[in-house]
């Protein structure tokens, strides 16, 4: 997507994703993000954000998979190693949701 001076920064991108997302476009937004998580794997942004669209639609376990990629590489994210501990209550994995009451 490209804005009136024809760039496509990271905060126009951004901005776009989340007006996508208040109009119930998610798959558009996601599209959005994949692209933007394409550009820098690494992006924490986009990673949470898809996270959270994927969670909005009950893709609890695509969701799950986003987060645990992000995880990967954002191993010092408290929020998100929370969520994922309340990810694995949802689905019945103790376990796993002591692992990352631990972490």
């Amino acid at each position: 997507t490209k804005d009136s001076a024809g760039s496509t920064s990271a905060r126009y991108r951004k901005l776009v994703a989340l007006s996508l997302e208040f109009d119930e476009d998610f798959d558009t937004a996601l599209e959005v993000y994949n692209n933007m998580l394409q550009e820098n794997p690494s992006n924490s942004y986009a990673h949470k954000r898809k996270y959270c669209v994927l969670k909005s639609q009950g893709k609890s376990a695509e969701a799950r998979e986003v987060l645990n990629s992000y995880l990967e590489e954002n191993g010092m994210d408290v929020g998100a190693w929370v969520e994922m501990a309340e990810s694995c209550l949802d689905v019945g994995d103790y376990n796993g949701a002591a692992y990352c009451y631990e972490e």
